[in-house]
């Protein structure tokens, strides 16, 4: 999924109980589902201080260090 962020483009692509995550500056994150009964309607995927809240087409990373992208899905692969 292609996502249109406030500073670029954020790509994730989500297989396997995991979040792929590839930054506007070419980086690569790997997330894992991390499951919030309290979210309802959220799906959360974390690692090593990064933070990925999914919500219908509406995505937040907050990456280590306090960043905060936020996003909106553009395109999805299917």
């Amino acid at each position: 999924m292609t996502y249109a962020c406030t500073n670029g483009e954020l790509r994730v692509m989500y297989a396997g109980g995991g979040a792929r995550v590839t930054l506007p500056d070419g980086s690569e994150l790997a997330l894992v589902h991390a499951p919030r009964p309290e979210a309802s309607g959220q799906q959360f995927y974390e690692s090593g201080g990064n933070v990925l809240r999914r919500q219908a087409d509406q995505l937040e990373l907050v990456h280590q260090g306090g960043k905060t992208l936020e996003c909106i899905e553009t395109s999805a692969t299917h």
